[in-house]
């Protein structure tokens, strides 16, 4: 496809999704992108491995901290702006979004935010129960019905369909 990888965005910093962020990093030249709120959560990749058991080796500096509302785009002018971070702590501190209106449909990249019919755990360090859902209905569920939500884990699902039927947010 003759694609290449400039930078790594990041949802959270927990090891199943930015466990090899360095390797990736080292391999393409790509920036790593995380917010603040999780530098705690990637200083400790090597301990979350363990936990899992799981080998994650020693992360390499955060090259940028995402902020609410930053834009990403390509260098194509005609796709300028790309994805929008909408910072929704709760699963993490750092936890982030990306939404975009590129596709015929919304579509949002939720991260272990919002999953179909239920939420991210928050009984990890930095979690927040009460937090995750106010981000969700505050930030996710005021986005256009219609928008396709791509988890971290699990299927797809849409915003009306969590709106209508997640046991969590109703």
């Amino acid at each position: 496809m003759n694609i290449k990888v400039k930078q790594l965005i990041h949802t959270h910093a927990h090891f199943d999704h930015i466990g090899r962020s360095t390797e990736i990093s080292n391999q393409t030249g790509a920036t790593i992108h995380l917010h603040k709120g999780d530098q705690f959560l990637y200083d400790a990749l090597p301990q979350q491995g363990i936990f899992f058991s799981q080998v994650v080796g020693a992360p390499k500096a955060i090259d940028s901290y995402l902020e609410e509302g930053q834009e990403f785009g390509f260098e194509d002018p005609e796709i300028k702006t790309f994805l929008k971070t909408l910072h929704t702590p709760g699963h993490t501190p750092g936890s982030c979004c990306f939404y975009t209106e590129y596709f015929d449909e919304p579509q949002l990249f939720a991260g272990d935010t919002l999953f179909q019919r239920s939420i991210g755990r928050s009984d990890l360090p930095g979690g927040d129960g009460r937090l995750i859902i106010k981000s969700i209905k505050d930030k996710l569920l005021t986005l256009p019905d219609e928008t396709i939500v791509i988890a971290g884990h699990g299927g797809k699902t849409r915003i009306f369909e969590e709106k209508k039927s997640n046991p969590f947010l109703c």
